[in-house]
């Protein structure tokens, strides 16, 4: 089929997974032209563009299952080669596999005859953009600030809930989202440390860790009168 004189349209089914994808390719008519395991590496991804590339192709369609994670570098070097590619989702993997003869029986060269025939038959199947590195330097940072965010809100949750069991109207008076609440509470945190000390003394060690500790005095002063009360 490759050999033909007449130009044809190929869609290329690929049921990604972390080792080994398996690539089925099938003409306009549905009829296969080959269908292999393909190793997830440069070398092994190279072999099947090549494969494509040699085909008498007008154009040449590959679908994917999986987008992101292991599929990353498939589609980077897909794209490269110029080669179009759309996303099936899995759900719709699904479905059409049980509609076909042995459905019930997954297997790779299964789903990527399925995948193959549904970039082949639907046009609604949604076409991947490739990140530029911009995109993904953003995308990580973005990502990275979301989880900093997550992890600091819940470690100040459980901050604020310990000083509420330990000393409930310290826990009213100092904000532990500001650097001034953190380092008093790193140096003073229960009553009794509280009752006996002077004001001075906690203001000369609050300045030692933070010189630029602006209420340190107010803050030494409320944390005493309330430890006594």
């Amino acid at each position: 089929m490759a050999g033909t004189e007449e130009a044809m349209h190929f869609y290329v089914g690929v049921d990604a997974s972390k080792d080994i994808h398996w690539a089925c390719v099938i003409g306009a008519d549905a009829r296969p032209v080959f269908s292999h395991a393909v190793r997830n590496d440069p070398e092994g991804i190279a072999a099947l563009i090549g494969e494509l590339s040699v085909l008498n192709a007008e154009s040449i369609t590959v679908a994917l299952d999986l987008l992101g994670g292991c599929a990353t570098l498939l589609c980077a070097m897909l794209a490269e080669a110029g080669m179009r590619i759309v996303h099936t989702p899995g759900l719709a993997v699904n479905h059409a596999r049980q509609g076909m003869r042995g459905g019930e029986n997954k297997s790779d060269p299964r789903d990527a005859a399925t995948i193959a025939d549904l970039a082949r038959t639907r046009t609604d199947l949604r076409p991947v953009e490739i990140e530029t590195e911009i995109d993904v330097d953003i995308r990580l940072l973005v990502g990275r600030r979301r989880d900093v965010v997550v992890d600091q809100t819940r470690r100040l949750a459980c901050l604020r809930d310990l000083l509420s069991s330990l000393f409930p109207a310290l826990e009213r008076r100092i904000d532990v989202k500001t650097k001034a609440g953190l380092v008093f509470l790193s140096l003073f945190a229960a009553p009794h440390e509280l009752r006996g000390a002077r004001p001075h003394h906690l203001v000369r060690a609050l300045t030692k860790v933070y010189p630029r500790m602006r209420d340190a005095q107010s803050m030494a002063q409320d944390a005493i009168a309330l430890a006594k009360a």
